[in-house]
């Protein structure tokens, strides 16, 4: 029987760590800066404007104390947390406007394994500081993931949980439903046991899956084998969710689950991490894609390795491709608080249609057991940032001295650009055809860069880049040996770079 408390305990068993270091044309900035998280344990971290003044915040649970708000300067840089109470054990944390007053306000599911209710509603007060928690029972027992969304249509958003278990006996685990008062208060929870899994739902999403226009449900669950399910339950059109469909996950006990158009076909897909890659323990935990149809269904789920214990995964392009990639947090710990700061974070870059690159390229959370993960541009320079809940801080020798929140700001990739002529000795008057190819290590060159030409230091003229390649024609070259340079622009995603020919005019 898997016991509770998987995302701490469990989640850290294997030691290795496989993913392929970053060279210096990385992508994202290391080492982090870390924040102390306000409280112990931090576990799972959520990015909105909580204030209203244009710049991300940070959101994060500890498990002793509740949650951490880390309002933004707008630079990346956050100012110290300021802690709410909720209900110990706090472990997961959805940011969303409740009441209808267009401010932000927080839901945290806890997963204590005793006492409760196990979630809040921590009302925002109009100035980014909350009012004291509401708390609801009958909910379940240990809840693991919370989501908002307006299940039945009537435009007041409901209350999503993942429990661990459905009652006190815990063979099951279950979904509870909230429907919204449109006031910040919520119905007693709709209950839905999920007869396949095995007290182990450790994540939800809601999403339109099949194109309704209303909300389904997606859970990521253990069945009593231990293998990784997906467990589908479509909405009837009024916010009940009478059918479940089950799909395997691709790993063992999964951990968290998201969605999004992974290939660009228009539908779905579901991304989840499992703690292990396959029935045994391993050294690595797994990445299953599972392709969304349109329809609700799914296929069979692609796997990708990834590093020990995967906790968490978010969708976003890193690379400024247009493609979302899947960047995954791992907790890689020799105990439950100890051992070296090993927290990592793994980027899979998408190849264009839906697959991603393997091995990932790692970063290091600046903590132990990095739980959870979310991809924001918190210094609005239009590049997504990564931002980590750390179990442990990095500023302590043990985990119960504090929790802390990694933020690794978002930099550009490294890039080459090479010249090429058409042909060298050329005669005067003759055209000659000057082409350049931009690559990096971290994807394709967006199409439309403005490409600079010069011959020596005079600007001969442009061309715009496709498929990372731009060429320019000229027949004005003088006679004599021209050094002619294109030089790549900047951008969020890249640096410059410039490269050289000679060109030799008979």
């Amino acid at each position: 029987m898997i016991t509770k408390r998987l995302r701490t305990c469990v989640a850290i068993l294997a030691i290795n760590f496989s993913f392929a270091l970053p060279g210096m044309s990385q992508i994202f900035k290391t080492p982090p800066v870390l924040y102390p998280s306000g409280g112990n344990l931090a576990e799972w971290v959520a990015v909105a404007d909580v204030n209203k003044d244009g710049k991300p915040d940070v959101v994060v649970t500890n498990w002793d104390s509740g949650i951490g708000v880390l309002l933004g300067n707008g630079n990346g840089t956050f100012r110290p947390a300021v802690t709410y109470a909720a209900t110990r054990g706090a472990d997961a944390v959805a940011v969303a406007d409740l009441n209808g007053d267009d401010w932000p306000d927080l839901v945290v599911g806890a997963n204590d394994g005793a006492g409760g209710p196990w979630l809040s509603v921590l009302l925002n007060k109009g100035d980014g500081t909350f009012l004291p928690a509401v708390r609801y029972s009958s909910v379940g027992f240990d809840v693991t993931s919370v989501a908002v969304a307006d299940v039945d249509g009537d435009g007041k958003p409901d209350l999503v949980a993942a429990n661990q278990c459905s009652d006190t006996n815990c063979n099951h685990s279950s979904l509870a439903v909230l429907l919204g008062n449109g006031d910040g208060t919520f119905r007693p929870a709709i209950t839905y046991t999920l007869s396949s899994g095995i007290a182990a739902a450790m994540s939800v999403v809601a999403a339109d899956l099949d194109h309704d226009g209303l909300p389904d449900l997606l859970v990521a669950d253990t069945s009593s084998s231990g293998k990784g399910l997906v467990i589908v339950l479509l909405n009837k059109g009024d916010g009940t969710f009478p059918s479940q469909v089950t799909y395997q996950s691709g790993g063992t006990i999964p951990s968290s689950i998201i969605v999004g158009d992974v290939n660009a076909d228009g539908n779905l897909d579901a991304v989840v991490t499992n703690l292990y890659y396959s029935g045994s323990v391993t050294s690595y935990g797994s990445v299953g894609v599972l392709r969304g149809h349109g329809d609700g269904t799914f296929g069979a789920p692609v796997v990708y390795k990834a590093g020990p214990s995967p906790a968490s995964v978010a969708i976003g392009d890193v690379n400024g491709d247009g493609k979302p990639d899947l960047v995954v947090s791992s907790a890689p710990g020799k105990g439950c608080c100890g051992g070296v700061p090993n927290g990592k974070t793994g980027v899979l870059l998408n190849n264009g249609n839906g697959t991603f690159q393997t091995p990932a390229i790692t970063y290091g959370s600046g903590g132990r057991n990095a739980y959870s993960v979310a991809l924001a541009d918190v210094n609005l320079d239009g590049k997504p940032d990564l931002v980590v809940a750390d179990g442990c801080d990095g500023y302590n020798s043990e985990c119960p001295l504090g929790g802390g929140v990694a933020v690794s700001l978002g930099l550009p990739a490294r890039t080459t650009t090479t010249v090429t002529t058409s042909g060298t000795p050329s005669t005067f008057g003759q055209s000659v055809t000057f082409t350049v190819a931009i690559t990096s290590a971290y994807g394709p060159i967006a199409n439309g860069a403005i490409v600079s030409f010069y011959d020596n230091s005079t600007k001969i003229g442009t061309a715009s880049t496709t498929n990372g390649a731009a060429s320019f024609t000229t027949s004005s070259l003088k006679v004599g040996t021209h050094t002619i340079k294109a030089t790549y622009p900047s951008s969020a995603f890249f640096k410059t770079s410039s490269g050289t020919i000679t060109q030799v005019v008979n």
